[in-house]
């Protein structure tokens, strides 16, 4: 699978892991499995949300995100959070269920929409700038019309007054 797999049983510790998860993760299956799914990808803020669900599943309650895709921040053995698109569903394995997850690192896709939102917000501001420029070229003109009256008659005055010392 070119996504991550990530499986584990009714009490979170992971079973399986492919090598897509090896890649993504930065972790080896040898070195997660039999290990708590929270302790290994989860970043910690969101672990004891993740523990309570996992306690939730463990307890029979419906869970409400089997099947959905969801948008979540993973961890990578460095200790690094990266975005990923997850969907998880459940399979019965004997008397047992394991809860699998498909994910796929969303990374370069958040960057293109955060480049393109910065691109966006450049044109806007030279879109501003051109608006302006039209506004302050068309005020200069709406004031150059009547100052040139002013100038053109202040000139007429003074070539008539140069006969007139006291006046000019």
């Amino acid at each position: 699978a070119l996504a991550a797999i990530v499986s584990a049983d009714a009490n979170g510790l992971i079973v399986e892991f492919n090598p897509a998860a090896e890649k993504m993760f930065g972790h080896t299956r040898a070195s997660v499995l039999g290990k708590a799914v929270g302790d290994v990808i989860v970043p910690e803020r969101y672990r004891a949300a993740h523990t309570l669900s996992m306690a939730r599943l463990h307890a029979g309650e419906p869970a409400r995100i089997m099947g959905k895709r969801m948008e979540l921040e993973a961890l990578r053995a460095d200790g690094s959070e990266f975005p990923v698109d997850m969907v998880l569903w459940g399979t019965g394995v004997g008397d047992a269920v394991h809860y699998t997850a498909s994910l796929i690192d969303t990374s370069e896709r958040r960057e293109a929409a955060l480049q393109l939102q910065r691109e966006r917000e450049r044109l806007r501001q030279s879109e501003k700038l051109t608006a302006m420029g039209s506004l302050l070229a068309g005020v200069a003109h709406e004031l150059n019309n009547p100052l040139a009256i002013v100038m053109g008659g202040a000139d007429l005055l003074a070539e008539k007054s140069a006969d007139y010392p006291a006046l000019k």
